[in-house]
């Protein structure tokens, strides 16, 4: 299941037509249902979604081939009803496992693009204040996970990032 993932997010035929990764960086994935038990990963999952039994969804920042730094959410938790609620302004933030430091900044714009193996929201072209404090929240302590909410609903992923490659990334993009 795992390399279907990993499958699922290099593919970004999901994008606004013209739009082009030409690299990206992941900032956290989903945390393994698996490291609970099966039978707890099972009865989770499937309430959720049975289709995404042990699917593991990730938080990215993508550069696009015009010099964009996007934030990409590929995840399968279903929203309200089945569909995303359309259009708006997220809360993405981080935090330690403590919840000592936790810290939170708003995304002007995201959309909902796709629901297939994974519900797809992808933000406009990231401004350098929008850039400037998610870097800021990647620099907590000890971050333990970061977490998107918007449409309805609120999803959580593990931080799984290196921080210099995200900086790179940046860097490389919007020059």
């Amino acid at each position: 299941m795992e390399k279907k993932t990993e499958q699922a997010l290099k593919d970004y035929s999901m994008l606004p037509d013209g739009v082009e990764v030409v690299d990206k960086a992941i900032l956290g994935r989903r945390e393994r249902t698996l490291s609970k038990g099966l039978h707890e990963a099972y009865l989770l999952e499937s309430k959720i979604n049975n289709k995404g039994i042990f699917r593991r969804g990730a938080i990215s920042l993508i550069c696009t081939d015009k010099n964009n730094v996007l934030l990409l959410v590929q995840d399968y938790r279903p929203t309200r009803n089945g569909k995303a609620a359309g259009i708006g302004e997220v809360l993405f933030e981080g935090s330690s496992i403590s919840y000592s430091n936790l810290k939170k900044t708003k995304i002007s714009h995201m959309i909902y693009l796709y629901r297939g193996y994974f519900d797809v929201y992808v933000s406009d072209p990231l401004s350098k204040a929008e850039i400037f404090s998610i870097l800021e929240i990647l620099n907590i302590k000890d971050i333990a996970w970061l977490g998107i909410y918007a449409f309805d609903q609120g999803n959580n992923f593990t931080a799984e990032f290196n921080l210099p490659k995200v900086k790179q990334l940046i860097d490389n993009c919007q020059s």
